[in-house]
């Protein structure tokens, strides 16, 4: 289990590179392209919503944030299918292939054919901020039932071992049918010395359309940008409602 999985890359147009190094001695690279316990789960409303299955498809895409509806500092990208599974991972906190102690705590993954990745390097350019719209077939209750039975767990993935806590945090005022928000850390137990990553994650869900915004940092950073997170939830819930 990594949380940013190391060092995230981002291939950004004219060939723009960026890069952190959060976690440990390792690196990630994804390509993309600019394109146009504690708390309840929260019920607050209801609305209507396409299922859409291709990848993304044009459905999933008219349903989610775009990259230039960042706030502004963010240099924003969305991420091929192809390119997106370590980064879902991290997100979700899935590690496919991993073990668990105790056992049955890994979360589940999401099909990256079926979701919308945009991620954005922060403006000091040590956090990221990220944004998922997916379509799942299983309600948010389960993500916030695992993270309640599951509070704090080891995870081992062939030679790496990380301990995550995760703290569930009171729900952002959004209108949804269901909506979550937590704290997840990560600490990288086969290699002490490394700063802990902290991921703070808003989750809402709408007629199997579920949407993650996450801002994800190591020591200083990882204090999140309290307002840019709220204001990229907060779009991307009403794009996923049709709004």
């Amino acid at each position: 289990m990594s949380s940013l999985r190391c060092a995230r890359r981002l291939w950004l147009p004219f060939a723009l590179v960026v890069a952190i190094a959060p976690a440990a001695a390792c690196e990630r690279q994804v390509s993309g392209s600019a394109v146009a316990g504690g708390a309840d789960l929260t019920v607050v409303g209801s609305t209507g919503s396409a299922a859409p299955s291709d990848d993304p498809g044009s459905g999933l895409q008219s349903r989610s944030l775009r990259v230039d509806e960042f706030p502004a500092g963010y240099s924003a990208a969305q991420i091929p299918a192809a390119q997106a599974p370590n980064l879902l991972n991290d997100l979700t906190g899935a590690r496919p292939g991993a073990t668990t102690a105790p056992a049955g705590c890994l979360p589940d993954s999401l099909d990256p054919t079926k979701a919308v990745v945009l991620d954005a390097l922060s403006p000091s350019g040590d956090a990221h901020l990220s944004v998922v719209t997916a379509t799942v077939d299983s309600p948010l209750a389960t993500v916030a039932d695992q993270a309640r039975r599951c509070p704090r767990y080891t995870v081992t993935s062939g030679s790496t071992r990380t301990s995550v806590v995760t703290t569930m945090l009171p729900p952002a005022p959004v209108t949804s049918q269901e909506s979550i928000a937590l704290r997840r850390e990560v600490h990288q137990l086969s290699a002490p010395t490394q700063p802990v990553t902290t991921s703070t994650i808003l989750i809402a869900q709408n007629n199997g359309i579920r949407v993650y915004a996450a801002y994800v940092g190591t020591g200083a950073s990882a204090t999140p940008d309290g307002q840019a997170l709220d204001e990229v939830f907060t779009k991307a819930v009403k794009r996923s409602r049709g709004q």
